[in-house]
């Protein structure tokens, strides 16, 4: 049996997603919320929602009970929540180590589009060249400021925009309040050429002290990446020798983060999926 999304079922939703290898929105967060029901049981739950930073897929989640897996239960929440959908294009995004759902979704007519990489790095570098030069952000001028926002937002529509393009509403000013927000000044670089912005590496703060976060990496020309990439290198190198933990986030679809991820060894079977269909 189905069923759409009441209040009364928080409690069991919270329990069933207990054992969910994905985070899933539902209920007032979700443009759609469907329940499946063996009896009196809650076994499935699938949900539509939307974001106003990427809006030109409808995001999708179903997730079912183990034991009742392989019984139609999913398939019925997809084919439920695509008839209510208006766009007919569906992004969803699982662990690669969920092969359950990645054939699910593979079943349903899904493609992969995408891999997220967000391993900590491990080892050093005893070559880097120390002498080379680059700036922190906290010394970059307003000029500069600016030249590096323009620049991260060109590269970020690059590399989303065969999955999700991101929405033509975005502002300057308004993408400059999404990418600073805990953004480490101090310990994010510059590389300036002639006094303008060619590349970069923003850093967030890590949940736990001694930690940092490298979560966008970009430049002037994919063209210059072997330049870029001793940047990367060296200032990679600064950032190991200051924290001890420092982790990246870097897709695949993405040349800069992606040239700068694998600097290092990583487990590359350790992937956060992104699917698409539509």
């Amino acid at each position: 049996m189905m069923d759409r999304y009441e209040e009364k079922y928080d409690g069991d939703i919270k329990e069933l997603l207990e054992d969910a290898s994905y985070s899933l929105v539902w209920g007032d967060e979700a443009d759609v919320t469907l329940l499946a029901f063996d009896k009196e049981e809650l076994v499935g739950i699938g949900s539509l929602w939307t974001n106003s930073v990427h809006p030109n897929r409808e995001y999708m989640g179903i997730f079912t009970k183990s034991e009742n897996r392989r019984k139609g239960i999913g398939r019925q929440l997809y084919q439920q929540l695509s008839s209510l959908s208006e766009s007919k294009v569906f992004q969803a995004a699982v662990s690669s180590k969920d092969s359950t759902a990645i054939s699910f979704l593979k079943d349903c007519g899904f493609q992969l589009a995408r891999k997220c990489y967000t391993p900590v790095l491990q080892g050093d570098f005893s070559s880097s060249n120390d002498q080379m030069s680059y700036l922190s952000l906290n010394e970059a001028t307003e000029e500069q400021w600016d030249e590096l926002v323009a620049l991260q937002l060109e590269n970020y529509r690059e590399s989303h925009k065969t999955i999700n393009t991101l929405s033509d509403s975005i502002s300057i000013t308004g993408w400059k309040k999404i990418i600073t927000a805990y953004l480490d000044k101090e310990h994010s670089y510059l590389l300036v050429k002639d006094g303008r912005v060619d590349a970069y590496i923003l850093c967030y703060e890590g949940e736990e002290p001694g930690e940092i976060e490298i979560g966008y990496v970009g430049g002037q020309d994919v063209l210059n990446l072997p330049h870029y990439t001793a940047f990367y290198k060296n200032a990679i190198h600064q950032l190991k020798r200051q924290f001890e933990k420092v982790s990246i986030e870097a897709d695949d679809v993405d040349s800069f983060a992606f040239a700068a991820l694998n600097l290092f060894e990583y487990d590359q079977s350790d992937s956060w999926d992104t699917y698409v269909i539509g």
